[in-house]
């Protein structure tokens, strides 16, 4: 059994963005499962998921930046 405790920090996800081009400033559109990212350093439930990922986009882009996030539900019908 894996003693993996987490599989990424804020950090992390902040250094990805970097290697892939996003800089302060821009523009990004988030689409993603995420679930996919595993566990965070701050815990297993998808709040803290949620919390660490915000707070990774939003250092990723900074103040000027903008982050666009698709939102819709399943219940429509």
């Amino acid at each position: 059994m894996s003693s993996l405790k987490h599989h990424y920090t804020k950090d992390d996800l902040v250094t990805a963005l970097r290697e892939v081009g996003v800089r302060l400033g821009e523009t990004i559109f988030v689409h993603m499962s995420l679930g996919r990212l595993g566990y965070s350093d701050r815990g297993k439930t998808m709040a803290d998921s949620c919390a660490v990922l915000h707070e990774a986009l939003r250092e990723a882009v900074g103040d000027t930046g903008t982050v666009l996030v698709p939102v819709y539900t399943y219940s429509i019908g």
